[in-house]
């Protein structure tokens, strides 16, 4: 058996992420998740034995990520300016403005979508591994809830995402 070269282990608190689009979110991120991925398969059945055989193109789970809302709701008004022009537009104006927002952060041929890195870093707080997100958006923004306590507890807001394709660098 031979020893790894690196014995140091990763550590759920030492990340940090940017979403073009989304600087505000990107600095009160709290929480986010490297996707998982999986290749569909179906069954060859015969006489022997039942066989799996891949079917498809892989398949990414969506990005999770959680952040700390500020008490100007600045970074949950980004992802849900972002979300209603894709999904539910005021007017064409609206969509119009979006598409060209996104036209200053993203590749041609897909103006809604943006580019996203998270960074993985080592224990010494260096970048060790940057994944980047391709043609990211967003699909969802969960609600944000008020209940009156003793004492307040901050606010994280959810968003989930989908994108074309993940990279390691």
């Amino acid at each position: 058996m031979t020893t790894p070269d690196n014995l140091n282990f990763l550590y759920d608190d030492k990340f940090q992420l940017a979403i073009q689009k989304l600087p505000t979110v990107s600095f009160f991120c709290s929480e986010a998740n490297i996707p998982g991925a999986k290749i569909p398969t179906q069954t060859l059945k015969n006489y022997v034995a039942n066989i799996p055989v891949r079917s498809g193109p892989m398949e990414f789970e969506e990005l999770m990520v959680s952040f700390k809302i500020d008490e100007d709701l600045t970074n949950w008004k980004e992802l849900y300016h972002w979300l209603t022009g894709l999904g539910h537009p005021k007017s064409l104006e609206q969509f119009k403005e979006l598409n060209e927002e996104m036209q200053l952060v993203k590749s041609p041929g897909y103006s809604y979508t943006s580019d996203a890195t998270l960074m993985i870093m080592s224990n010494t707080m260096n970048a060790n591994v940057n994944i980047t997100f391709f043609d990211l958006f967003p699909i969802g923004l969960d609600s944000i809830n008020f209940v009156r306590q003793q004492q307040g507890d901050v606010l994280v807001g959810k968003a989930t995402f989908v994108y074309s394709r993940y990279e390691f660098s």
